[in-house]
């Protein structure tokens, strides 16, 4: 059984395919968002320790995007919203 179901993420206002749709987009920003934190780290440490000082994401971004839009903090705006 997966965690949490669709229905609990969806809420049943949108369908599955939304649902992987803005899941997607939401792992894509938060890898970003990583990148953009690693990269700045490795211009502010010393050259030959930046390799070192680089911290990665602890959770996969597709489970980090899930949570996210289960706890509300990212919301499926649909293309006529926008």
């Amino acid at each position: 059984m997966i965690y949490p179901t669709i229905k609990e993420i969806t809420k049943e206002k949108y369908n599955r395919y939304t649902l992987v749709i803005a899941t997607a987009k939401s792992a894509r920003h938060i890898t970003d968002q990583a990148v953009k934190a690693a990269e700045k780290a490795a211009e502010s440490a010393d050259s030959k320790d930046s390799k070192t000082n680089v911290e990665f994401l602890g959770e996969k971004a597709v489970t980090l995007a899930v949570d996210k839009l289960l706890t509300g903090e990212y919301k499926v705006v649909s293309a006529e919203n926008e």
